[in-house]
Formats: C-alpha cells, sequence, structure tokens
C-alpha cells in the first residue's frame, strides 16, 4: 500500500514521502499512530 509519511519514520522514510509498504504494517502500526495517511489517486 502506498502511504504518505506524516512524520519522519526510521527505515521507512521521511515526512512527505510517498513509500509503498506491507498493507499489515500500514494499517496496523502507522495509520493509527498518525505518523501516516494513506495516498489516493486525488
Amino acid at each position: 500500500m502506498k502511504v504518505i509519511l506524516v512524520k519522519d519514520v526510521k527505515n521507512v522514510g521521511k515526512a512527505g514521502e510517498i513509500v509503498n509498504v506491507s498493507d499489515g504494517y500500514g494499517r496496523n502500526y502507522l495509520l493509527p499512530r498518525g505518523l501516516a495517511i494513506e495516498a489516493t489517486e486525488s
């Protein structure tokens, strides 16, 4: 899944970057903690 990082995440990327992460990591770790938002086509 593609996400846009809101904050710097160690070993993933810096704030503002669009990165591709596994679905489970994105949904279960990054999104609930407010570290990223899901990237959409718009």
